[in-house]
Protein backbone atom coordinates (compact mmCIF):
# COMPACT_ATOMS: atom_id res chain seq x y z
CA UNK A 1 0.00 0.00 0.00
CA UNK A 2 0.92 3.32 -1.01
CA UNK A 3 1.38 6.32 1.45
CA UNK A 4 2.07 10.20 0.83
CA UNK A 5 4.62 12.06 3.24
CA UNK A 6 3.08 14.28 5.44
CA UNK A 7 4.11 18.23 5.27
CA UNK A 8 4.97 19.66 8.92
CA UNK A 9 5.23 23.22 9.38
CA UNK A 10 9.19 23.63 10.48
CA UNK A 11 9.48 26.08 12.82
CA UNK A 12 13.18 25.12 13.57
CA UNK A 13 14.88 26.91 10.40
CA UNK A 14 14.13 30.54 9.24
CA UNK A 15 14.92 29.18 5.78
CA UNK A 16 12.62 26.60 5.26
CA UNK A 17 8.73 26.90 6.07
CA UNK A 18 8.00 22.80 5.89
CA UNK A 19 9.36 19.83 6.22
CA UNK A 20 8.27 16.19 4.62
CA UNK A 21 7.94 12.99 6.91
CA UNK A 22 6.63 9.52 6.42
CA UNK A 23 4.17 9.56 9.04
CA UNK A 24 1.86 6.72 9.18
CA UNK A 25 -1.78 5.91 11.15
CA UNK A 26 -1.71 2.62 13.20
CA UNK A 27 -3.98 1.26 15.78
CA UNK A 28 -2.36 -0.49 19.10
CA UNK A 29 -3.84 -3.17 21.02
CA UNK A 30 -3.70 -4.27 24.67
CA UNK A 31 -6.12 -6.69 25.89
CA UNK A 32 -9.43 -4.58 25.16
CA UNK A 33 -8.33 -1.79 24.40
CA UNK A 34 -7.29 0.42 21.62
CA UNK A 35 -5.41 3.53 20.58
CA UNK A 36 -5.43 5.13 17.51
CA UNK A 37 -1.48 6.84 17.46
CA UNK A 38 0.86 8.34 14.07
CA UNK A 39 4.08 6.94 13.96
CA UNK A 40 7.28 8.39 12.35
CA UNK A 41 8.31 5.26 10.12
CA UNK A 42 12.07 5.31 11.15
CA UNK A 43 14.86 3.54 9.89
CA UNK A 44 17.42 5.32 12.62
CA UNK A 45 15.09 3.82 15.84
CA UNK A 46 16.55 0.41 17.06
CA UNK A 47 13.21 0.14 18.44
CA UNK A 48 9.36 1.08 18.06
CA UNK A 49 8.85 3.76 20.81
CA UNK A 50 5.47 5.26 22.08
CA UNK A 51 4.66 7.70 24.83
CA UNK A 52 3.16 7.92 28.06
CA UNK A 53 -0.46 8.63 27.06
CA UNK A 54 0.10 6.01 24.81
CA UNK A 55 0.36 3.79 27.44
CA UNK A 56 -2.08 5.07 29.23
CA UNK A 57 -4.61 4.97 26.53
CA UNK A 58 -4.63 1.01 26.44
CA UNK A 59 -4.47 0.51 30.06
CA UNK A 60 -0.69 -0.23 30.47
CA UNK A 61 1.32 0.54 33.60
CA UNK A 62 5.04 1.60 32.84
CA UNK A 63 5.93 0.05 36.09
CA UNK A 64 4.81 -3.26 35.22
CA UNK A 65 7.23 -4.63 33.16
CA UNK A 66 9.79 -6.63 33.95
CA UNK A 67 12.29 -5.43 31.18
CA UNK A 68 13.80 -1.81 30.89
CA UNK A 69 16.00 -0.33 28.10
CA UNK A 70 17.94 2.71 27.74
CA UNK A 71 17.88 4.76 24.26
CA UNK A 72 19.90 8.08 23.45
CA UNK A 73 18.17 10.57 21.69
CA UNK A 74 20.47 13.41 19.60
CA UNK A 75 21.79 15.34 22.12
CA UNK A 76 23.02 12.33 24.51
CA UNK A 77 20.30 12.58 26.79
CA UNK A 78 18.80 9.37 27.57
CA UNK A 79 15.23 7.99 28.43
CA UNK A 80 13.84 4.75 29.82
CA UNK A 81 11.73 2.31 28.24
CA UNK A 82 9.33 0.04 29.27
CA UNK A 83 9.15 -2.71 27.09
CA UNK A 84 5.44 -4.57 26.76
CA UNK A 85 4.04 -7.10 23.89
CA UNK A 86 1.27 -5.15 21.72
CA UNK A 87 -0.89 -5.58 18.60
CA UNK A 88 -0.79 -3.36 15.72
CA UNK A 89 -2.12 -2.39 13.07
CA UNK A 90 -1.66 -0.16 10.10
CA UNK A 91 -4.58 1.62 8.71
CA UNK A 92 -5.84 0.08 5.75
CA UNK A 93 -4.46 -3.67 6.27
CA UNK A 94 -6.71 -6.14 8.09
CA UNK A 95 -3.98 -8.13 9.68
CA UNK A 96 -2.89 -7.21 13.38
CA UNK A 97 0.94 -8.08 14.29
CA UNK A 98 2.10 -8.89 18.12
CA UNK A 99 5.03 -6.95 18.72
CA UNK A 100 7.42 -5.82 21.74
CA UNK A 101 7.54 -1.98 22.21
CA UNK A 102 9.38 0.36 24.82
CA UNK A 103 6.80 2.81 26.26
CA UNK A 104 8.87 6.41 27.97
CA UNK A 105 7.33 8.67 30.66
CA UNK A 106 7.69 11.55 28.16
CA UNK A 107 5.66 13.09 25.49
CA UNK A 108 6.83 12.80 21.88
CA UNK A 109 5.70 14.80 19.04
CA UNK A 110 4.41 11.67 16.74
CA UNK A 111 4.93 8.27 17.74
CA UNK A 112 8.40 5.97 16.34
CA UNK A 113 8.14 2.72 14.60
CA UNK A 114 11.38 1.43 14.33
CA UNK A 115 13.52 -1.52 13.14
CA UNK A 116 12.94 -4.01 16.10
CA UNK A 117 9.36 -5.01 15.55
CA UNK A 118 7.85 -2.50 12.32
CA UNK A 119 10.06 -3.37 9.93
CA UNK A 120 10.74 -7.28 11.23
CA UNK A 121 7.30 -7.53 9.73
CA UNK A 122 6.77 -5.40 6.94
CA UNK A 123 8.62 -4.59 3.64
CA UNK A 124 9.16 -0.74 3.20
CA UNK A 125 10.02 0.97 0.26
CA UNK A 126 10.88 5.05 0.65
CA UNK A 127 10.47 7.24 -2.36
CA UNK A 128 11.08 10.90 -1.28
CA UNK A 129 11.82 12.32 -4.06
CA UNK A 130 8.36 11.25 -5.13
CA UNK A 131 6.77 11.91 -2.08
CA UNK A 132 5.42 9.03 -1.17
CA UNK A 133 6.59 5.48 0.65
CA UNK A 134 5.28 2.15 0.28
CA UNK A 135 4.61 -0.53 2.74
CA UNK A 136 3.72 -4.32 2.06
CA UNK A 137 3.02 -7.10 4.64
CA UNK A 138 5.65 -10.08 5.02
CA UNK A 139 3.07 -11.72 7.17
CA UNK A 140 3.26 -15.09 4.58
CA UNK A 141 6.86 -15.32 6.09
CA UNK A 142 5.65 -15.91 9.17
CA UNK A 143 2.78 -18.12 8.42
CA UNK A 144 5.79 -20.39 6.65
CA UNK A 145 7.54 -20.50 9.87
CA UNK A 146 4.50 -22.42 11.66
Amino acid sequence: MKFKYRYLRDSSSPSRDYIRLPLLKVRLGSGTNRADVVGLVDTGATDCLFDRDVADALGITLADSDVGREYFGVGGQSVIGHIHAVRLQIHGFSEWIEIEVAFIDARLPYQLLGQSGFFDNYEINFKRYRGRFEIKSRSFLHRSCL
